[in-house]
């Protein structure tokens, strides 16, 4: 496949994200879903152009950095809808996820620990 045909790809990604959007219609879909669905299709994007722009560059060592940026800025952006999904009561004690949610947030915070 060649850089020029990922390039439309990625754009066609964005726009059927749009075409989505104008079919559903405003108050058809929760605002907060659709955001959710617009921030992951937009890391996807993101990731797809960071391959793109890295083997124009002959750079492909750079790949993983340049996703793992992207992929943190994301789990920000996840975090804090999780931290108004808690706010708003859609995320409780039973909620079956939490367990390995919060799991993998300890693990997280530990090796950030190392990091420092």
């Amino acid at each position: 496949m060649s850089e020029q045909t990922l390039a439309e790809q990625v754009e066609e990604l964005g726009l059927a994200l749009q075409h989505i959007e104008r079919e559903l219609g405003p108050g058809q879909v929760p605002r907060n879903v659709l955001e959710d669905f617009r921030a992951a299709i937009d890391h996807a994007r993101m990731t797809l152009w960071a391959v793109i722009t890295t083997a124009r560059s002959e750079q492909q060592g750079v790949v993983a950095t340049t996703i793992a940026r992207y992929r943190l800025t994301r789990t920000v952006q996840m975090m804090n809808q999780t931290l108004k999904d808690i706010a708003a009561g859609r995320i409780n004690a039973s909620t079956s996820e939490l367990a390995p949610y919060r799991q993998a947030l300890q693990q997280t915070v530990e090796h950030l620990g190392q990091l420092s």
